[in-house]
C-alpha cells in the first residue's frame, strides 16, 4: 500500500514538472533535433563537395595524362627527326662529300692538321715598328708598321685575348698556305715580352677601299678579279683548309699592280669529313643556307657561296 502510494507520489511531480518546464523541455529537444539535422547535412554537402573535388582531380589528372601523352609523343616524334637529320647528314652512305679535295687532311700526318700540338716558334718584336693604327676587328687589332731590318713596310695584326687554340689554328694554317700569290703572307709571329700579347706579322700590300673601287670596275676587272679570288680559295681548299668568312672586308685590292690577296684568316678551319662544325662564321649577309638553318655540317661550298 505504502509502495503504491509512494508511486502515485512520484508520478504526480513528474507530471507538475513536465507541466511547468515543458515550453523549456520541447525548446531543447527542438534544438538538439535541429543540431541533428545541421550535422547531416553539414556532413552530406561535405562528401558532396569531396566528391566534386574527386572529380576536378581525376578531371585534372586526366588532362595533364592527356598533354604529358602528346608531348612524350611529339619528344619521341622530334628526337626521331633529329636522329634521321644526323643519320642524312652524317653517315658515310648518306654524307654529300665535296668533289674535289674531300681527303685531303685525312691523307696527311697527323701534325699538318692537329694545330692542338702545334708550337710555334716566336721571333724578336724588336725588328718591328708600329707606325699608325689602320683598322681593327673583333678579335684584333690592326696597325701600319716597318721593318727595323731592312726598313720595308708592314702590317701588324695585335691579336685580342681568345683561346690559344685559336691563335695557334691561325698560325698554323697562315704557315700551311704560304706561297700563293692571292693570300697574303705571314712574315712572322712574335709576343711582347711584358703583356705576352701575341701580334702576326703580315706583307703590306697597297690597297683601295672596296666600296670606293668596286663601283668603279669594269665588266672585264670585275671577272679578273672574282677569277683572282677564286685561285685563293682553291689554294686554301686544296690544301683541306676552309676560310670561313669570305666578305668584301677580308679582300684587299691593288688595282695599279692588278693584285688581290685574301685576308683574316682568324675563323679558317682545316675541313675534315663527316665532322660537324661551329656555325657561328661567315659574316650575316655572307652566310650559307645551311647556317641560316643551324646545319652544323658543312664543306669548302660554304666558301663559294659567300664569293
Amino acid at each position: 500500500m505504502l509502495y503504491n502510494l509512494f508511486s502515485l507520489i512520484i508520478l504526480y511531480f513528474l507530471i507538475f514538472y513536465l507541466y511547468i518546464f515543458k515550453e523549456y523541455v520541447i525548446i531543447k529537444i527542438s534544438q538538439f533535433l535541429e543540431n541533428i539535422l545541421k550535422d547531416l547535412k553539414k556532413e552530406k554537402r561535405k562528401k558532396k563537395q569531396l566528391k566534386n573535388n574527386n572529380k576536378i582531380i581525376k578531371k585534372s589528372r586526366e588532362i595533364k595524362s592527356s598533354v604529358q601523352q602528346k608531348q612524350n609523343k611529339y619528344n619521341i616524334q622530334l628526337k626521331q627527326q633529329k636522329k634521321n637529320q644526323k643519320q642524312l647528314w652524317n653517315t658515310q652512305n648518306n654524307i654529300i662529300l665535296p668533289k674535289y679535295y674531300a681527303k685531303v687532311n685525312q691523307n696527311m700526318p697527323n701534325e699538318y692538321w692537329n694545330y692542338e700540338e702545334f708550337e710555334n716558334e716566336w721571333g724578336n718584336i724588336d725588328n718591328f715598328e708600329v707606325i699608325r693604327k689602320i683598322g681593327r676587328g673583333k678579335y684584333s687589332k690592326v696597325f701600319d708598321g716597318i721593318s727595323t731590318i731592312n726598313g720595308k713596310r708592314i702590317v701588324i695584326k695585335v691579336l685580342k685575348p681568345v683561346k690559344k687554340s685559336k691563335i695557334k689554328r691561325e698560325i698554323k694554317i697562315l704557315q700551311i698556305l704560304k706561297g700563293s700569290q692571292n693570300i697574303i703572307e705571314l712574315l712572322d709571329v712574335v709576343k711582347d715580352s711584358a703583356s705576352k700579347t701575341p701580334a702576326l706579322i703580315f706583307e703590306f700590300v697597297e690597297n683601295v677601299d672596296f666600296r670606293s673601287i668596286f663601283p668603279q670596275l669594269s665588266d672585264y676587272e670585275i671577272r679578273y678579279q672574282i677569277y683572282e679570288l677564286l685561285k685563293a680559295l682553291d689554294y686554301c681548299h686544296s690544301k683541306g683548309i676552309m676560310h670561313r668568312d669570305i666578305k668584301p672586308q677580308n679582300i684587299i685590292v691593288d688595282p695599279n699592280n692588278k693584285i688581290l690577296k685574301l685576308i683574316d684568316w682568324g675563323l679558317a678551319e682545316f675541313y675534315h669529313p663527316e665532322q660537324n662544325y661551329n656555325v657561328r662564321v661567315v659574316s650575316r649577309y655572307f652566310k650559307g643556307p645551311e647556317h641560316l638553318v643551324d646545319q652544323n655540317y658543312y664543306d669548302y661550298s660554304l666558301d663559294i657561296w659567300s664569293t
